[in-house]
């Protein structure tokens, strides 16, 4: 950890949690995290935690490859690098030249710049693009730190993207939502679960250590209970075998199980990656067919070509239009 940080409350509060741990004090996190000739998927088996200080800048611009959902003020933080999950497709094994896991533990400072940007303008903010935010809750807590935040800011909207199910974490971060929507009701659509789901052939294959899609569909029926719109991430579509049968499937099964009032949105967008971060995903996994498929590159950017990912987009979306309507169907198009 960062010799800065040994005396920040949070960082007592978990090497509590870590008492047995071997404690190893570096001046920067950069230092371990970009050291050269790291070896991603060696690491990804056994995780290093690195506790930071995050410094300026603390919110982002929304990347042009993120769907922004017509939000015209589209950022995204980063509180944690890397994720506990190991999804073959996964672009953070190209942007990162680590798998280990950084913790910044200043959430305040991340806080008090939010709180600067909001006496400007409205924020829609995505939380965890670098990370699985809520796989991390039972140790963390921060998605509950946020749901706190957001409560008390109305002009800010949340998204929280996972791959989770509904764990005792996630329980208790939605009685907590509960609770507060008590007194505010538009915090229900301020603080949005993202789900994302893929065919089941492809969770068991291609996304390591996530939750199952029907776990995840578990989860996102718990939150409808409470009259709660979830949004569903069907991104990113993947050209696997049998595709149209595994996502028929999967939209059917979607739909058994929740109704048109129980969703906010679902999202679509095809498989796509920076051409710089796909070369180096390409060399940590060489058997990988997802990384290895040919794309076409557009404006930097490594995308099915134009035919297939049409292809892929119109069949899904077709499927969704059975029981949604067009403006509840949001869709990423390079």
């Amino acid at each position: 950890m960062e010799t800065k940080v040994l005396s920040h409350p949070r960082t007592i509060q978990l090497l509590k949690r870590f008492s047995k741990a071997e404690i190893i004090e570096i001046k920067h996190y950069k230092d371990v995290f970009n050291r050269r000739h790291q070896n991603f998927i060696a690491q990804k088996n056994s995780p290093a935690l690195i506790l930071a200080r995050k410094e300026e800048p603390f919110l982002y611009l929304g990347a042009p490859v993120c769907q922004n959902f017509n939000q015209k003020y589209f950022y995204y933080t980063s509180c944690v690098m890397n994720c506990i999950f190991d999804c073959q497709y996964c672009y953070l094994q190209g942007m990162y030249p680590s798998a280990n896991l950084v913790f910044f533990v200043n959430l305040e400072d991340i806080f008090s710049e939010l709180e600067k940007m909001l006496k400007e303008h409205p924020i829609y903010l995505c939380i965890s693009y670098d990370t699985d935010l809520l796989a991390l809750e039972s140790l963390l807590s921060y998605c509950e730190q946020w749901l706190i935040f957001t409560s008390k800011h109305p002009t800010l909207t949340i998204e929280l993207r996972t791959k989770c199910a509904d764990t005792p974490a996630f329980k208790q971060l939605l009685k907590l939502l509960k609770e507060l929507s008590d007194t505010d009701h538009s915090l229900k659509h301020r603080f949005i679960f993202a789900f994302t789901v893929s065919p089941e052939k492809v969770q068991k294959t291609l996304e390591q250590k996530t939750s199952s899609f029907t776990a995840r569909l578990r989860a996102a029926s718990l939150l409808a209970s409470f009259q709660f719109p979830v949004r569903l991430c069907l991104d990113p579509l993947l050209y696997v075998e049998n595709w149209k049968e595994q996502y028929f499937t999967l939209i059917e099964t979607i739909f058994s199980v929740l109704s048109e009032e129980n969703i906010r949105d679902i999202s679509v967008g095809t498989f796509r990656v920076s051409k710089e971060y796909l070369k180096r995903m390409r060399k940590q996994r060489p058997d990988s067919y997802i990384l290895q498929y040919p794309y076409e590159t557009k404006s930097g950017v490594f995308q099915y070509e134009e035919k297939l990912e049409k292809e892929l987009l119109d069949t899904v979306i077709n499927y969704l239009s059975n029981y949604l309507p067009s403006e509840k169907i949001f869709v990423w198009k390079g």
